[in-house]
């Protein structure tokens, strides 16, 4: 009796799974169907999803009824909803690629997970594995490439940005969500930033002092980082160009149940190079070479906990040393770790707790003396933040609170070492009034050690039609005196001294934008206009003539005003362009001119034609950057002015057997040198090869 109960038993609950339904069929590229991996692939109504294979297939079985909707989406393709009928039991789905994908979430803006349709402030993302397939492989030359209004140039030792009429001071680098250290005349390392380890880069134009402090006056750049999402992966890649430049990568990933793991190591060098060669005691670019190795964790430690831990070390050494004028080179080394834990709750509603720390450290190489090091400077920055998000029938509401801890050593601020102690709090409610209507308020409340506390708002309105989004801001942004600014202590051997001052205020501004947003199948079109006006901006003056002292004060103001105009569009089936301008007038107003080292106009634009030659994927694109005139910061009563340039480059990417991907490729075709140019420091004609392999294990 007992068994027959087991088996009527074991015939109810398994039955109706040896009669289930199971599917199976294939994703491809409508364009060279071509397989698409990583394809996720759901039933509607019951929810059970499955992920493509490396060549396209994917099953899916356990559910009763085979009616309804199968659902296809992946990351760059329009989605795809297929009606299953009684009969279905094999599909060849058909993705077509999206110009842009309005389905990609994203973080930056809002600080919270949102589809990027439902974003309050203007969000442009770029995605790493596109830009890696056109031979681009750092964060720097891939902003430079996509986003109009961002300039990079080199000063010797580091590369330096510009964006939207303001220098790198009032743009804030994030790496998931976390600050940079090591600032050195606003710009970070910029080499530390390389592409292997990134995802996507998200980049939000405008104050964001609300959601991210200091810093963030005209806007937020935040790289996000890899997660593997196949059970294996193994990625790595070679670039090689004029002057030795290389680069190289690694990268080996793993996904099994709750635990995830990714591990990179990148690898570069150049023989360096100088524009001007009538002077050989400066070069443009020196002799250089630097390496970095980052480990990530994600840990599912239930449905509701999820733990993020992450560790990356970095160093590099210029080769800029002359044993008769400066026997040592420079040296950077810096570390940087974060840990995280969000849990959602049953109302699902998130909370979320992290620690984030960052260090820098700038070296003197003694090369005569069997490469010692000697340490001259460092930065250490750490963070700790709670976040709370949580939804009230219309309103979603974010809160939190930030501490920050920074330690800089270095023998030009006073005493040699100082502090800085900040903590703030800030609250965003975004509330829908209705499915068009979307109204966001903000508020921040910072405490700082030096000069007490401060507080700025932010207020957005965004109004949705079809297919045209229309958004209205306006945010205060601010930007605490460095411990440079407060302490700085330079003697230049007794003919000159700098100084700084412990009573500088935070430098303040007031953002106000218009912008429309028009999204269709083959295109889409943003237009922003904005005004920036900035004041209490820190520089140093002349304060006592006889002891020839310069000192930081709270002196200078601007007002930026400007529009921004991307698009990308698909003009056939195989051919699709981007076309990004940046409108900048930029006015000291402390002197009413034009500010220095700002070009009134740059325009990026891309081409690019793809085709399949047998089973492989081919694309053509060319690439064209044009920066307006600009005029710099006269010396001894010398102007310096850059008259406009245009750069071109070509490349050529193919799919070629076993997951290698090429690219070939050449930059600034028609050898542009500007020996006396500050902005356009490139070397001339360069051909590039670049050369990736991809294998996905699903």
């Amino acid at each position: 009796m007992k068994k027959t109960f087991i088996n009527i038993l074991f015939f109810l609950l398994y039955t109706p799974l040896l009669f289930a339904t199971v599917i199976k069929g294939r994703v491809l590229d409508k364009i060279d169907n071509q397989p698409i991996a990583g394809a996720v692939v759901e039933v509607v109504s019951s929810g059970i999803k499955s992920v493509t294979s490396y060549d396209g297939y994917f099953t899916i079985s356990g559910f009763k009824n085979n009616t309804g909707y199968l659902k296809i989406s992946s990351m760059g393709y329009i989605g795809s909803l297929t009606y299953l009928t009684d009969t279905t039991s094999e599909i060849t789905v058909l993705l077509e690629p999206s110009v842009r994908d309005l389905e990609t979430v994203v973080v930056t803006a809002s600080r919270s997970e949102k589809k990027l349709m439902d974003v309050p402030v203007v969000t442009q993302v770029l995605y790493a594995d596109r830009l890696q397939k056109l031979g681009i492989t750092t964060v720097g030359a891939a902003l430079e490439k996509e986003v109009p209004g961002l300039e990079f140039s080199k000063n010797s030792l580091m590369s330096k940005s510009d964006f939207q009429g303001l220098n790198a001071k009032y743009l804030l680098f994030l790496v998931d969500g976390e600050r940079l250290s090591g600032e050195m005349d606003g710009d970070i390392d910029y080499s530390r930033l390389n592409l292997e380890q990134v995802e996507r880069i998200e980049i939000v134009r405008g104050a964001s002092s609300v959601l991210y402090g200091s810093n963030a006056i005209g806007g937020v750049v935040n790289i996000i980082t890899r997660v593997p999402a196949a059970k294996f992966q193994q990625d790595a890649g070679v670039y090689f160009s004029k002057f030795n430049e290389t680069r190289a990568n690694t990268s080996i990933g793993m996904k099994t149940g709750v635990f995830s793991s990714l591990s990179s190591f990148n690898y570069g060098r150049t023989n360096g190079y100088n524009v001007n060669t009538d002077d050989t005691s400066y070069k443009t670019q020196y002799k250089m070479y630097d390496m970095s190795a980052r480990q990530g964790f994600v840990i599912d430690v239930s449905k509701e906990l999820k733990l993020n831990i992450s560790g990356n070390i970095f160093y590099k050494r210029i080769f800029d040393g002359d044993a008769l004028l400066s026997p040592s080179d420079h040296g950077y080394f810096s570390y940087s770790g974060m840990a995280k834990a969000a849990y959602i709750h049953q109302d699902s509603s998130r909370t979320s707790v992290s620690y984030g720390i960052d260090s820098y450290s700038n070296y003197d190489i003694l090369f005569l003396r069997n490469d010692e090091m000697r340490k001259y400077a460092s930065d250490r920055l750490q963070n700790v933040k709670i976040q709370h998000q949580f939804v009230v029938r219309r309103h979603t509401l974010n809160v939190g609170n930030e501490n920050q801890y920074e330690n800089l050593f270095s023998n030009r601020i006073t005493e040699q070492n100082k502090t800085l102690f900040e903590t703030s709090f800030f609250a965003q409610d975004e509330y829908a009034i209705s499915n068009s209507i979307q109204v966001t308020g903000g508020l921040r409340f910072t405490y700082n050690e030096h000069y007490k506390t401060n507080v700025v708002p932010r207020f957005t309105l965004m109004y949705k039609t079809t297919p045209i989004v229309y958004r209205a801001s306006f945010g205060m942004g601010f930007r605490s005196p460095s411990l440079k600014d407060l302490y700085y202590e330079f003697d230049h051997f007794g003919s000159f001294r700098v100084l700084g001052n412990k009573d500088l205020k935070p430098e303040k501004s007031a953002y106000y934008s218009l912008s429309a947003e028009h999204n269709a199948a083959h295109y889409y079109v943003i237009a922003n206009v904005y005004l920036n006006d900035v004041k209490d901006m820190i520089n140093y003056i002349y304060t006592d003539s006889v002891s020839r002292i310069y000192q930081y004060e709270n002196i200078d103001k601007a007002l930026i005003k400007g529009a921004d105009l991307i698009s990308g569009f698909k003009l056939f089936s195989k051919l699709s362009g981007t076309l990004g301008i940046s409108f900048v007038d930029a006015i000291d107003r402390k002197t009413n001119k034009q500010a220095y080292g700002v070009a009134p106009i740059s325009i990026n634009a891309g081409l690019t034609y793809s085709n399949a030659i047998g089973k492989y994927k081919q694309s053509l694109e060319i690439f064209d950057r044009i920066t307006g005139r600009r005029e710099f910061t006269p010396v001894n009563d010398k102007r310096y002015i850059d008259p406009p340039y245009q750069i071109v480059r070509i490349t050529y990417s193919s799919a070629i057997p076993l997951g290698f991907y090429a690219s070939f490729g050449v930059d600034n075709v028609f050898d542009k040198v500007m020996p006396g140019s500050l902005g356009n420091t490139s070397p001339g004609r360069r051909f590039f090869v670049s050369l990736r392999y991809s294998f996905r294990k699903y």
